[in-house]
């Protein structure tokens, strides 16, 4: 899907995966958003373990949604962030459906 994608808005592909910052903020920014989904998964299987299926999704869609606005705000000649909001919608389906037909609950 993604060559689709690529292949239909001209948009070159990258060449070394997820290596690629913008700048700065978008380095400690990533590492930030990482260190917080250790703590909050600890947090969440020491009092709650019920939900800590639902976090590798959400850390997922923050991570792609944090990515495709620091490439939009900083480096929107790429058009790299069309990619990274395409990855959105997949995994907010792809949330749904694991609570729904493994777990048989929803949030």
């Amino acid at each position: 899907m993604e060559k689709v994608v690529r292949k239909k808005l001209n948009i070159p592909k990258q060449t070394d995966w997820n290596s690629k910052y913008v700048n700065n903020a978008h380095k400690w920014g990533t590492r930030a958003l990482i260190v917080f989904y250790i703590i909050v998964t600890l947090i969440c299987a020491t009092l709650n373990p019920i939900y800590i299926s639902n976090l590798p999704i959400l850390f997922l869609i923050t991570l792609y949604c944090f990515q495709s606005y620091m490439e939009w705000k900083y480096d929107k000649e790429s058009r790299e962030y069309v990619i990274f909001l395409g990855v959105v919608p997949l995994l907010i389906i792809t949330g749904i459906m694991i609570n729904l037909f493994f777990y048989n609950y929803w949030i």
